[in-house]
Parts: C-alpha cells; structure tokens; sequence
C-alpha cells in the first residue's frame, strides 16, 4: 500500500523538465569550466614560481662569482699598491728615489705657480741616476 501523505508531488507543466535538464547541464558544463580554468591558471602560475625561482639562483651564482673576482682584484690592488712593489716596478722603469735635498715641499696655502713663471724656470744640471 502507498501512503499519498508521504508523497511529495511535485506537478510540473509540459515540457518544463526539459528546461530543468538543460539548465542543469549548463551548470555542470560551468563548474567543470571553472574547475579547468583554474588548474590551468595554477599551472601558469606555478609555471612562473619555477622560472623565477631558476633566475634568482641564476642570479645568486652570477654574484658569488663577480663576488670572488672582486676579492681577487682587491687582493691584486693590495698587492701592486704596496711600497715594496711600487718600487721594484720603478727599479724596472730606471727610477731612483729622490734624496730629501733636491725634493722640494709645497705648502697648501701658497699661490699656485702662473703659466709665465712655470715658463721661466731652470733646469739645474745634475746628476739623473746614481
């Protein structure tokens, strides 16, 4: 026996269970879309994350290197700028050192020399090496 009380029923018009249908099918064929267009923009995304990621270690071991080669050239710098090896180099030139009679010291508060009174000096005849 069936118990019409139980029964929910739902009376529709002819035709209208078509419509349902295809609305139902237009929102399953949306949130498949969804769902597509979304897997699709995380893989972009991660696509991106990961070429990223390669230029800053690209990026990190380019400045390591110039890092390196920057210690070596101070360390060089440091090594031709020493007094020991300035002159050796001069030795190399044929250049002496100049004893403290014939260096002439400058002050800071003195006009510079004008253009006719560097013309006009004289060259003192003296011995160039010893």
């Amino acid at each position: 026996m069936v118990d019409l009380n139980a029964q929910h029923v739902v009376n529709r018009t002819l035709g209208a269970s078509e419509r349902t249908t295809i609305l139902e099918v237009f929102k399953c064929i949306s949130a498949a879309g969804l769902i597509v267009v979304f897997l699709l923009s995380s893989a972009w995304i991660r696509g991106d994350i990961l070429t990223i990621q390669y230029q800053i270690e690209t990026l990190t071991r380019n400045n390591r290197e110039l890092r390196e080669a920057n210690d070596l050239l101070t360390a060089e710098l440091n090594t031709l700028a020493a007094p020991a090896e300035i002159e050796r180099v001069a030795g190399e030139l044929g250049l002496i050192s100049s004893n403290n009679e014939s260096v002439l010291f400058m002050k800071g508060d003195e006009p510079m020399p004008t253009q006719r009174q560097v013309a006009q000096s004289q060259i003192m005849p003296g011995v160039l090496h010893e």
